[in-house]
This record gives C-alpha cells, sequence and structure tokens, in this order.
C-alpha cells in the first residue's frame, strides 16, 4: 500500500503550517470576555490546526494505492462438432464408446492448470460436450466469434476444436480464428475424404418481404466431383413449385450463387423451401435441401368502396383500383357494412348521403379518425345532407335536359318535314 497525490506531495508540511498559521491568528489573544480558559483555547487551537491541514492536504488529491495480486488460471475452450456428418461417416458407437470418454478425461486432466470451458458447436452454441450428433449444419465461425466476445483477452489461453472440417454456414473461419490471437489446435474426426455430393452451402434471403413485391433468394451451391452434369435448383411451398433455375456443373470443385425471385402472394410467416435435385452418384442427399423463412407483410392502401346500392359505376371504380397492387379494395352496400372504417386508409361514398339511406353517422367517424373520403354523386344522393359536411363546394340539383315535346308538321310552299322545336 502507498499514498501518492496529484501534486508533489512536499507540498503536504506547507498544509500543516497553513493549519498552524490559521489556529494561530484565531487563538493567540483568546478570549477573555468568554472567559475560556488557556487549556480550552490550546484544545480549540489544535482542533483548529488540524482542520484546517486536513482539508489543504485533501485539495492535493491524495490517493491511496494498494496492490492485490490475484492468480488466474488461463482460459482454456474446448469444442466438440455436434453435426450428423460425424455420425454418417465411421463408427458412431465407437466415437460415442472410446472418444466420448477420452475427451471428457483429457479436459479434466487440463482443470488442474487452467479453467476449462468445454462447447458443442453446430446450429448454435451449446455449453458442456453432447455427443448426440443431430445437428444438420455447422457454423464453426459462429464458434469462433462467440469464444471471442465472451474470453478474448490476456485470460485466453488457447481453443481445442475437434470435427471433420465441414462447414456449410456462416463465413470462413479462419478469419475469425485470427481475431482470436491465440493458438487454436484440431483434432481430426470422421471421414475427411471429399466424395462426389452436391449441396446447398448457405441461402440468403431477405428476412422481411412485402405483399405483391417480389423476394430474392441467393442460392450459394457447390460440388464436388460432379463436373458437367446438371440439376435443378427450385424454391417449393407446399407442393407449389414458386421458382426453378437449370444448373450446370462447369468445373471440380464447383461453387456459384443461384439468383431467383419469388413473388410474396400471401402475408403472415413464410417457409420457402429450398432444394437442390440430387444427381446419380451422390455420396449423401441430406444437405440437398435448405429453407427460409420470411415474414411477408400486407403495407397496401386498403380502399372501402361504399354505395347506397350495387351500380355499375362501383364495379368500374373497384375494376380500375384492383388493377393496382398497392391497393386492397373492399366493395359493399352501406345496408350490409358492418365493419369498422379506422380499419381502412380510404373511404369512397358512391351516392351517400342518399335520400334512402342515412350515412351521417358513419361520415361522422370519419371525420373524427382523420379518414380520408371520396365522394361519387348521383342520382337519388341527399344534397342537402351533402352541403351540410363541408366539403368545400356546394352542389344544387336542375333539370339538365330542356321540357320534351312532341313531334309536328308544318306545311311549306315548296316541302313539307317535321321540325324539333
Amino acid at each position: 500500500m502507498s499514498l501518492t497525490t496529484l501534486y508533489p506531495l512536499w507540498l503536504a508540511p506547507l498544509c500543516v503550517l497553513l493549519g498552524v498559521l490559521y489556529a494561530w491568528v484565531l487563538y493567540r489573544r483568546g478570549d477573555p470576555a468568554l472567559g475560556w480558559g488557556r487549556p480550552l483555547v490550546l484544545v480549540l487551537a489544535l482542533l483548529r490546526c488540524l482542520a484546517v491541514s486536513f482539508l489543504a492536504f485533501f485539495l492535493l488529491g491524495p490517493v491511496v494505492r494498494t496492490w492485490v495480486r490475484e492468480v488466474r488460471k488461463p482460459i482454456l475452450v474446448i469444442a466438440h462438432d455436434g453435426s450428423a456428418s460425424l455420425a454418417i461417416i465411421g463408427d458412431t458407437a465407437a466415437l460415442k464408446r472410446t472418444y466420448h470418454p477420452a475427451l471428457e478425461q483429457f479436459a479434466a486432466s487440463l482443470a488442474e492448470r487452467y479453467d476449462v470451458r468445454t462447447f458443442t458447436y453446430g446450429n448454435a452454441i451449446s455449453d458442456g460436450l453432447n455427443f448426440d450428433q443431430k445437428e444438420n449444419r455447422t457454423d464453426l465461425a459462429q464458434l469462433l466469434r462467440d469464444v471471442h466476445d465472451r474470453f478474448a483477452g490476456p485470460d485466453l489461453g488457447a481453443v481445442i476444436l475437434d470435427g471433420d472440417g465441414i462447414v456449410n454456414r456462416g463465413r470462413d473461419p479462419r478469419h475469425e480464428a485470427a481475431r482470436l490471437a491465440v493458438a487454436v489446435h484440431t483434432i481430426a474426426l470422421g471421414d475427411t475424404t471429399v466424395r462426389p455430393d452436391l449441396l446447398i452451402r448457405n441461402v440468403e434471403a431477405n428476412r422481411i418481404a412485402y405483399l405483391g413485391n417480389e423476394l430474392p433468394i441467393l442460392v450459394h451451391v457447390e460440388a464436388h466431383h460432379l463436373g458437367g452434369k446438371r440439376s435443378r435448383v427450385r424454391v417449393t411451398q407446399g407442393e407449389q413449385t414458386l421458382a426453378e433455375k437449370e444448373l450446370i456443373v462447369h468445373s471440380d470443385p464447383y461453387q456459384n450463387q443461384i439468383p431467383l425471385l419469388v413473388k410474396a402472394s400471401r402475408p403472415g410467416i413464410q417457409r420457402f423451401k429450398i432444394t437442390v435435385l440430387p444427381l446419380p452418384g451422390e455420396y449423401t442427399e441430406q444437405n440437398n435441401t435448405a429453407e427460409v423463412v420470411v415474414q411477408v407483410l400486407d403495407d397496401r392502401q386498403k380502399v372501402l368502396l361504399l354505395g347506397e346500392a350495387p351500380h355499375p359505376d362501383m364495379g368500374a371504380i373497384r375494376k380500375a383500383l384492383e388493377g393496382s397492387e398497392a391497393y386492397a379494395v373492399t366493395s359493399a352496400s352501406f345496408s350490409s357494412f358492418s365493419g369498422e372504417v379506422v380499419e381502412y386508409d380510404l373511404v369512397v361514398f358512391h351516392r351517400l348521403p342518399s335520400i334512402r339511406q342515412n350515412a351521417a353517422d358513419l361520415l361522422q367517424r370519419c371525420t373524427q379518425r382523420n379518414i380520408p373520403v371520396l365522394h361519387v354523386l348521383g342520382a337519388g344522393m341527399d344534397l342537402q345532407a351533402f352541403n351540410a359536411l363541408g366539403r368545400g363546394c356546394k352542389c344544387r340539383a336542375h333539370n339538365a335536359l330542356p321540357p320534351m315535346r312532341g313531334p309536328c308538321s308544318i306545311p311549306r310552299s315548296a316541302f313539307s318535314r317535321w321540325t324539333h322545336p
């Protein structure tokens, strides 16, 4: 433990001198009027000296440093590959019967000198060593990234990985391993022989799409020892094929990105299955499929077409609006409509308010909720009620045609003809 100050420590005696000087100035004569004796004056002077000295010393910013030595074991990460590819190739029983206890014993022997942390990696990262071998994806980069985020620093000593080296998801793990700045040791398991295989390495797609839009899907395809063969990449939903494209393996090894477009035709959570049709001679077909889940949002403008009664004009308006994917049109007569106008972005009133249908309550709700309205005027409207709405214009009814008269004949000198006044 040591005492240091922000300012030079030789100023400390000056703090004591300041306290003595302050006490001497205040108590050098005592206080005869109060009847204080000399002992009391000395005690007060001493207390004043100590208080001022300490206050002045605290202004120097004293800091007490205490050195504590803590010995921590270096962290050693042991990660096991939980992918199903280890079970496909090799003796699974031997893996569980022999290798599993050997790895557990190895981790226990290192626990005396290291802080051992064990994990199992595959689709996700889990604590402990799990030998179920049920993971259908292997993302080694995610494991190394998780180790970096949790343990990166001077305490991390090394990382020990086992597995067959088959990675079918995520980035190149070498970049994440370089970020750790520690030794990464590997234990080879399974069969690393490259066999004829056509597989989907990764699928990229937006997590959110909008109804009616084209959803791009990028399929990363890889092939080994299948040069010159043809296959097809297909996107399906249920039993329906949404997109399909031919795939030609030009080289060995072969890697390519296949772009596909799928129309988002239904709102909600949609699941799409991507399949690469298997080829003869493939070692396994379990890696020929992948799935993506997309949330399709319905952002179309909802239009309510409300009429006094069925009319051809309403059908024409609806057909014109439905020609654009930006609108979702609902058509109904006023007497049969039982919904809420708050669900719509625009309400079109056809010949409303009318003499037979009083739509005052519905119009008032549109005004209160600030819902835009569009009026289509026609015969049978209650123009007085419409003018009372204050839409910015006044309408009045009048006869558009002159009074009809019957035809009559007017004789002329040269000829006779029919005239219409």
